[in-house]
């Protein structure tokens, strides 16, 4: 039935540098559909459990991320990036922003793989950094050990390095972290975990790293230089507090914004965390 499907691109059984059955043990017995085919370099996976909505109080993992970005560039990397997953948006953006080639993986819903085929002839054209990959439905029982979603599964099985940089205990992201590692493969050997405030917990990191997980720590940037400032003493004047309806000053108070201001677009705020600006502080 594919073979008779004129569609431009390359057909898979297994992800690049794994055997069929590790693609198995990982995505289940799926096709794989690269639309510009397999791209060159590299293929780097960013991870990370959930950040909450507090986004402005984690900047050591948008330092972390600015960091990969560099790498990925003086690599020649691709970003992969799943929907739906923890870290996809602020991957995309930053991918975005760098101007980084990127793996978008798209987790088909569609029940067979007829439909599927047909789903793929109807897929508009990537972006020009882009090489789409599409995930078939299973074409038989997944394997028990399936508790995680798709798109975290296939994240960690695309990406020949991985970078994991928050890690909730025994979450769902720590698990595919210990079974990455317990495969003894190269790719257990490139799996990198965030080390830092507010970042993965150094009991976590311990536990991952003694699995064979490497640390990695940035260095913190080096303070701002002081500067001396002579304070100007002003006697402040003392009145009496007046009432209610005498009150001759407006008063204002802003309460502190879990993500863009009202009617800040989402790719500005976006922008200001990855950039680390101050203006991404909305507390």
């Amino acid at each position: 039935f594919v073979a008779q499907r004129h569609l431009k691109g390359t057909f898979a059984q297994f992800i690049p540098g794994m055997s069929e059955s590790e693609t198995c043990r990982w995505i289940g017995r799926r096709l794989l559909f690269w639309r510009r085919g397999i791209p060159p370099g590299p293929r780097l996976g960013i991870v990370s459990s959930r950040l909450g909505r507090r986004l402005h109080e984690k900047p050591n993992w948008f330092r972390m991320l600015r960091a990969a970005a560099d790498h990925a560039a003086a690599d020649d990397s691709s970003l992969v990036v799943a929907p739906e997953t923890a870290a996809a948006p602020f991957v995309r953006k930053c991918a975005e922003r760098f101007g980084l080639r990127t793996i978008p993986v798209h987790i088909s819903e569609r029940p067979s793989l007829e439909e599927w085929i047909e789903e793929l002839e109807q897929l508009e054209s990537p972006e020009p950094m882009a090489y789409p990959v599409s995930v078939s439905p299973g074409l038989g029982p997944e394997p028990d050990e399936f508790t995680q979603r798709l798109a975290d599964r296939a994240t960690m099985a695309l990406s020949m390095k991985l970078l994991a940089f928050y890690v909730r205990p025994r979450g769902n992201i720590f698990e595919l972290l210990r079974q990455r590692l317990e495969t003894g493969s190269d790719s257990a050997t490139a799996t990198f975990i965030g080390l830092g405030d507010g970042l993965t917990s150094p009991d976590v990191a311990r536990e991952l790293m003694d699995r064979g997980a490497l640390g990695w720590h940035l260095i913190p940037p080096p303070p701002a230089p002081k500067v001396t400032v002579t304070p100007r003493i002003v006697t402040p004047r003392i009145v009496d507090v007046p009432r209610d309806a005498e009150w001759p000053f407006l008063s204002h108070w802003t309460r502190g914004c879990d993500g863009p201001w009202p009617g800040q677009p989402d790719d500005e705020y976006l922008e200001e965390l990855i950039n680390g600006s101050a203006n991404a502080d909305h507390s």
